[in-house]
C-alpha cells in the first residue's frame, strides 16, 4: 500500500498545474477549474485504485467552457498546497447544484488517503458530508505546510451536463452565508404563511371561493421557493432527494393555475370581460394538462431538464399572456385590476433585477435571489390588499343596497296606497260591467233552452236514421263474410298454380346443365342465374361433342311461365340438333334452331308473332387447337385478355357483336354469321343475357348499360372467376337497391384453357 501510494504522489508532481495557498488568500474564494485534469469513464465501473496510476496523458485540461456528455462517469484531479503558518478548514463546491447528482472525494496527502466523502444533489442527506445546501459540497482540513492530492468522481442521472467548476471558500464564510441567506428566506416564506392561513381564515368566514384560490396560489409558491432553495429535500424529504423535481413541477403547476383561477374570480371576467376569461380559463386547464403529463414524464423517464424547461418556457408564455392582460386592464382603468397591476409589477421587477445581476455577475450586496423573492412577497401582499379593497367595496354595496331597499320600500308603501285607492274605483265599476253581463247570460241561457228542444226533435230523427244505416250494415256484412269466403277460393287457386309453377321450376332447373358438366370442360367457371319470377324464361346450355364444346346463354321472349315454356322449348331443340345431329358449327345451330322455333310457333307467314322467340349467345369451343366459333342472336359475347403491351391498363376487353336478328321469325331474316377467333391462354369469356344491362337503378333510374357492365369486368379481372361471381352480384345489389328487379339474369363466365 505504501508503494502504491509511493507512486500516485509521483505521478501527481507531474500534473499540469496545481492551487497554493499562501499566506493572506486563506479568506479568498479560489476557483480551482483551470488547476483540474479530467478523465472520461466509459465504462463507469473503474476505482480510485485504477484512476490514481494512470498517465498525464490519459487526462485532458479542463476549462470553464469544456461541455461533459450527459450520460457518462467522470473523474478529475487537483494538487492543493497549503503554505501558510497554520491548518484550514475549507468547503470544496463543485458548481451549480445541478452539475453533479452524485459525487465522491479521494484526498490524499504524501502519506496515505485520508479522507473519503460523498455528496450530489440526488444523495441522501444522511450520506453527505456536507448536509447543508443542495448540490456537491466536501469539508476539507488542509494542515499547514501540506500537499494534497484530490480526486472527484461525479455522475448525471437526471439529464443536465456534469461540470468540474470547483470552487473552494472559507467553512466559516459558507455557513454563515447559509445562515444568511435562510434567515431572509424564512422570513419571505414566514410572510407567506401567514398570508396563506389568514386568507383561509377569510374563506371560513365568507365562504368566497377567490380565498380559496388564493391561498392555494400561495402555497403554490411556499413550495415552489422550498424546492429551488433546497429546503425541501433538505427537511422534508432527506432520505428521498429525487422528489424535488415533482416538488418543483407540481408547485409550479399548482401556482400557476390557482393564479389565474384567483384572478377570474377576483376581477369578474366572467361578466366583466368574458373573452378574457374564456383565455384565463385556457391557462388554468393547460397547465393542469401539462402538469399531469410532466409528473407522468419525470416517472418514466426522468428527465429533469426537459420537464423544467418546459414547464418554464409555459410559464414564460403565460407571462406574455399576463402582460397583454395587464395592457388591457390599463386601457379599462379599474380599481380592482390597479391592485392586480402593481402586485404583477413588484413580481416582474424582482425576476428582471435578480436575472440581471446574475446572468451578467454582477456583484451585488445581497444575493441577487433575494430580490426575487422579495418581488413575490410584494406581489402577494398587493393581491392581499386588494382582497381587503374588494371586501370594503363588497361591505359599501351592501350598505348602499340596504339604503336602495328602505328607500324602496317606501316608495313601494305608496305606490300600495295609491293603488288600494285605484282597485277600490275599478272594484265599483267592475261590479256594474258584472250585473249587465249577468243580465246577458240569462238571455243566452233561454236562448240555449229553446235550442235544446229543437235538438230534441232533431235527435229522434237521428235515431230513425239509425236503425235505417245499421239495416245496411247488417247487409254490408252479409256481403262482407261471401267476399271472405271468395277469397279463400281464390287463395286456394293460386296456391295451386303456385304449386304447380314451382314444380315447373324444378323441372327446368334439372334441365339446366350441371356444375359438374361446367368443371369437366372449363379450367374456371361461374354461373349467375337469377329468375325474376319462380321459373325463369333465361337459360343456359352445355353439350360436349367430340373435341368441340358447345355453350349457350340464351333470353326467351318473356319471364315467368310464357318464357319457361319457350325456353325448356329452346333446350329440348338443342338437345335435337347439337346432341343428336352433331352439328358442331355455330350458325349452322342457330339457324337450324330458327327453323325449329318458327314451326313450333306457327310463325310462317305470320307477322303478329314476330315477337316469339330467342336472343342467343353460342360459343363452340375447341380447347385443344384453342379456336373459338361464336354466333350470336341479338347478344353478344365479350372476351378479356391480358394486354400484349400493357401501358395504363392490364386487361382489354373484345366485344364479338351478334346478327341483329332473333331466333324466330324477323321481317329481314338473314343466315347467322359466324365469328372464328383464336383463343391464347387464360382468356376468360362472358356470355349474358339483357337482364343485367338493362336493370334499372343507380342515383338517377337509369339503366346499368353494356358499357358499366364492361368497366367492371375489366376492373374484377385481376380474381379469380368465383370471386367475380360476388362482385358482380354485389354490384348488380347496390346498383338495384330497392327497385325491383326487371327481367330474368343469366350471365356465364368460363376460362376454356
Amino acid at each position: 500500500m505504501k508503494f502504491r501510494t509511493l507512486l500516485f504522489f509521483l505521478f501527481s508532481l507531474l500534473l499540469k498545474s496545481n492551487v497554493t495557498l499562501a499566506n493572506g488568500s486563506t479568506q479568498e474564494k479560489i476557483k480551482l477549474s483551470d488547476a483540474v485534469l479530467y478523465y472520461e469513464d466509459t465504462t463507469g465501473i473503474l476505482q480510485i485504485t485504477d484512476i490514481v496510476f494512470f498517465k498525464n496523458t490519459d487526462f485532458k485540461e479542463y476549462r470553464e467552457t469544456t461541455k461533459l456528455r450527459k450520460d457518462r462517469v467522470y473523474w478529475a484531479k487537483l494538487t492543493v498546497r497549503n503554505k501558510t503558518e497554520y491548518s484550514i478548514d475549507k468547503i470544496l463546491i463543485i458548481g451549480k447544484k445541478r452539475h453533479s447528482d452524485f459525487a465522491q472525494m479521494y484526498v490524499f496527502n504524501h502519506n496515505n488517503q485520508i479522507k473519503y466523502a460523498e455528496s450530489g444533489f440526488f444523495l441522501q442527506k444522511n450520506k453527505k458530508d456536507v448536509k447543508t445546501e443542495i448540490g456537491s459540497k466536501f469539508k476539507i482540513h488542509l494542515k499547514a505546510h501540506e500537499e494534497y492530492e484530490i480526486y472527484l468522481r461525479i455522475q448525471n442521472i437526471s439529464g443536465y451536463s456534469p461540470a468540474f467548476d470547483v470552487t473552494l471558500v472559507e467553512e466559516l464564510d459558507f455557513y454563515n452565508d447559509v445562515a444568511s441567506r435562510n434567515l431572509v428566506f424564512g422570513f419571505i416564506v414566514g410572510i407567506l404563511w401567514i398570508m396563506l392561513f389568514y386568507n383561509l381564515l377569510i374563506y371560513v368566514y365568507n365562504r368566497d371561493l377567490v380565498y380559496i384560490y388564493y391561498s392555494l396560489y400561495v402555497l403554490g409558491m411556499i413550495f415552489n421557493l422550498i424546492s429551488t432553495r433546497g429546503l425541501f429535500i433538505e427537511y422534508i424529504t432527506p432520505e428521498f432527494p429525487k422528489a424535488d423535481p415533482f416538488v418543483f413541477i407540481i408547485a409550479t403547476g399548482l401556482a400557476t393555475a390557482s393564479y389565474f383561477q384567483f384572478l377570474r374570480l377576483f376581477l369578474n371576467t366572467k361578466i366583466d370581460m368574458p373573452k378574457w376569461d374564456k383565455t384565463l380559463l385556457a391557462i388554468v386547464w393547460a397547465n393542469i394538462i401539462a402538469t399531469i403529463y410532466l409528473t407522468f414524464d419525470l416517472l418514466i423517464n426522468f428527465n429533469v431538464p426537459l420537464s423544467i424547461n418546459v414547464s418554464n418556457l409555459l410559464n414564460f408564455a403565460v407571462l406574455l399572456i399576463g402582460l397583454a392582460f395587464i395592457i388591457y386592464l390599463l386601457k379599462h382603468k379599474s380599481s380592482l385590476a390597479l391592485f392586480f397591476m402593481i402586485g404583477t409589477g413588484f413580481l416582474v421587477v424582482g425576476t428582471v433585477s435578480s436575472l440581471v445581476f446574475i446572468i451578467g455577475k454582477i456583484d451585488f450586496s445581497i444575493n441577487p435571489t433575494h430580490l426575487m423573492n422579495a418581488g413575490v412577497v410584494g406581489q402577494i401582499l398587493f393581491f392581499s390588499l386588494g382582497l381587503g379593497f374588494k371586501i370594503s367595496l363588497i361591505e359599501k354595496a351592501k350598505v348602499k343596497m340596504q339604503e336602495d331597499l328602505i328607500e324602496q320600500l317606501k316608495k313601494n308603501e305608496e305606490l300600495k296606497d295609491q293603488v288600494n285607492r285605484e282597485l277600490e274605483g275599478k272594484i265599483k265599476e267592475r261590479t256594474k260591467e258584472i250585473q249587465l253581463k249577468n243580465d246577458q247570460l240569462n238571455e243566452y241561457a233561454q236562448n240555449l233552452v229553446d235550442k235544446n228542444n229543437l235538438l230534441i226533435e232533431s235527435n229522434e230523427e237521428i235515431n230513425q236514421q239509425k236503425e235505417e244505416i245499421q239495416a245496411i250494415v247488417e247487409m254490408l256484412r252479409e256481403t262482407n263474410d261471401k267476399v271472405v269466403e271468395q277469397n279463400r277460393e281464390i287463395e286456394k287457386v293460386n296456391q295451386n298454380i303456385t304449386d304447380s309453377i314451382n314444380s315447373a321450376k324444378r323441372i327446368q332447373s334439372a334441365m339446366l346443365p350441371s356444375e359438374k358438366a361446367f368443371e369437366a370442360n372449363f379450367v374456371e367457371h361461374f354461373i349467375i342465374y337469377l329468375p325474376r319470377d319462380i321459373v325463369s324464361g333465361d337459360f343456359y346450355w352445355l353439350r360436349k361433342i367430340g373435341k368441340f364444346v358447345v355453350i349457350i346463354a340464351a333470353d326467351s321472349t318473356g319471364h315467368g311461365v310464357p318464357g319457361a315454356f319457350v325456353s325448356m322449348m329452346g333446350m329440348a331443340f338443342l338437345n335435337e340438333i347439337v346432341g343428336n345431329s352433331e352439328t358442331t358449327q355455330a350458325n349452322q345451330v342457330l339457324d337450324q334452331l330458327r327453323d325449329h322455333v318458327k314451326n313450333a310457333l306457327n310463325q310462317a307467314g305470320s307477322e303478329h308473332k314476330l315477337s316469339d322467340g330467342m336472343d342467343i349467345a353460342l360459343c363452340v369451343i375447341d380447347v385443344e387447337n384453342k379456336i373459338l366459333q361464336f354466333s350470336g342472336a341479338n347478344n353478344p359475347l365479350f372476351i378479356v385478355r391480358k394486354c400484349s403491351q400493357p401501358a395504363e391498363n392490364t386487361h382489354e376487353l373484345i366485344h364479338l357483336k351478334p346478327d341483329r336478328q332473333p331466333i324466330g321469325a324477323f321481317i329481314k331474316e338473314q343466315p347467322f354469321t359466324n365469328h372464328n377467333f383464336d383463343l391464347q391462354q387464360n382468356d376468360t369469356l362472358y356470355l349474358f343475357s339483357d337482364g343485367i344491362v338493362d336493370q334499372f337503378g343507380g342515383e338517377y333510374n337509369d339503366k346499368f348499360k353494356s358499357q358499366r357492365f364492361k368497366k367492371l369486368l375489366l376492373e374484377i379481372q385481376n380474381e379469380p372467376l368465383t370471386k367475380q361471381k360476388e362482385l358482380i352480384l354485389e354490384a348488380y345489389e347496390n346498383w338495384k337497391g330497392r327497385l325491383k328487379q326487371v327481367d330474368d339474369i343469366v350471365v356465364l363466365g368460363i376460362k376454356p384453357c
